[in-house]
């Protein structure tokens, strides 16, 4: 018969505990970051990488896999997915563009977008997150197919499915989920033939509501409360239940040391490998000790090219004119792209930690959507675009280095 906690019992030495989830008092007993409750180990971490990798897995195979093949297979399944979409995007939309352009974004794809960090500790941490960063990328080649191939019932429903089920793997995704289907519900609105529109709305909307309460009644089994996935009675070095993850007094400066943390901390260098590794400065120490944070390297530091982002708001306001309407699809779907990032980077930077495994929550996203703004300049025939290409070939060569590098960071 299965069950939902784990098989390992916690240690009567740990129960007997005045205060089992003071990290002083269990560091002897605890199992590290378990979730206990009522005289059992949960795991705070997703459901998505046990019912789509390790069960078929032990299924067919009869044996339990290591992690590594579980973070290995969903990263290798995210760039396939990812650099597809690439290829058809480029297929339509830039023919004219060598094949060199689209080899060079693949290597940029795979090498720079923090998997290779990733796969330099392989645990359940990364499994969820590699799990996730894969079902999103679903999400959205399912999305370009709805939105280029007649708003076919089956794509949209497989858009919404897979979106749905990246809040089982990374909880706060359930927010992408929302505000994504809600702008592609829109979108439909606009442009969907109106005898379609009804049951393609329909359809984006049933797989979120079925995984909600199917996760709501998970939840409910495993802690009596339908919002509770774990954090709360983790086991961890910190105090978790006496931390405030989202400290509402001190949310400003958490933002600022968000994003120095995610985007403005340097790696370091070295003469021997890795090259280059993260780093754990003193700069935040100096003005906050509540604020939590691993070792990291800054995203515009590791991955430079991606500033040229910047250039997308003015790139789609011209191609989004009623005379260039050739390109209004992709403009539409890289608006709905760019709600990913932002939408998990509105939630990450609140809180009052941050880690370099979390760069993978919105870097793979920011990585995709610089590429095509990169071919979207590269249909001006501008003077300066050469400066452009200049930087972007020599910033992402750079970058696919420093990608390689950091996955020698174990």
């Amino acid at each position: 018969m299965g069950q939902l906690h784990l098989p390992i019992s916690p240690a009567p030495s740990l129960l007997a505990l005045a205060d089992p989830y003071d990290p002083q008092q269990n560091t002897d007993f605890r199992l590290h970051d378990a979730s206990l409750y009522k005289g059992k180990y949960y795991l705070y971490f997703g459901t998505l990488p046990v019912f789509t990798f390790f069960m078929p897995f032990k299924l067919i195979t009869g044996a339990y896999p290591p992690e590594v093949y579980a973070t290995l297979f969903f990263l290798f399944l995210s760039f396939v997915i990812s650099f597809l979409l690439l290829i058809r995007i480029k297929e339509t939309y830039f023919p004219f563009l060598p094949e060199t352009h689209l080899l060079f974004a693949g290597l940029i794809l795979g090498l720079t977008n923090n998997a290779p960090f990733l796969l330099s500790r392989p645990m359940f941490y990364e499994i969820a997150i590699a799990s996730t960063y894969c079902f999103t990328a679903l999400a959205l080649y399912f999305l370009y197919r709805c939105m280029h191939y007649g708003f076919r019932y089956q794509d949209g429903f497989l858009f919404s499915l897979c979106l749905a089920c990246t809040a089982t793997g990374r909880p706060h995704f359930a927010f992408v989920c929302f505000i994504l289907v809600l702008a592609t519900i829109v979108y439909l609105i606009k442009y969907a033939p109106r005898q379609r529109l009804v049951t393609l709305v329909v359809l984006l909307l049933l797989p979120p509501l079925c995984i909600s309460i199917a996760l709501g009644l998970y939840n409910y089994l495993r802690f009596d409360s339908i919002w509770e996935f774990g954090l709360h009675y983790q086991l961890t070095a910190l105090p978790i239940a006496k931390t405030n993850i989202l400290d509402i007094q001190n949310i400003f400066s958490h933002i600022i040391y968000g994003v120095f943390v995610y985007f403005l901390n340097p790696y370091a260098v070295q003469l021997s490998l890795p090259f280059v590794h993260a780093t754990h400065t003193n700069v935040l120490t100096a003005f906050s000790s509540t604020y939590i944070w691993d070792a990291s390297a800054g995203m515009l530091f590791t991955a430079p090219f991606v500033v040229i982002i910047f250039a997308l708001p003015r790139l789609l306001y011209y191609h989004m004119q009623p005379s260039q309407y050739m390109l209004l699809p992709l403009c539409w779907f890289l608006v709905l792209c760019t709600s990913i990032p932002i939408t998990v980077l509105g939630f990450l930077l609140i809180l009052s930690g941050a880690t370099q495994r979390f760069i993978s929550d919105f870097s793979p996203y920011l990585i995709f959507i610089a590429i095509i703004t990169f071919w979207l300049i590269e249909t001006n025939q501008a003077g300066e675009v050469w400066r452009i290409k200049r930087f972007f070939l020599i910033t992402g060569i750079i970058s696919i280095f420093i990608g390689i590098n950091l996955g020698f960071n174990s």
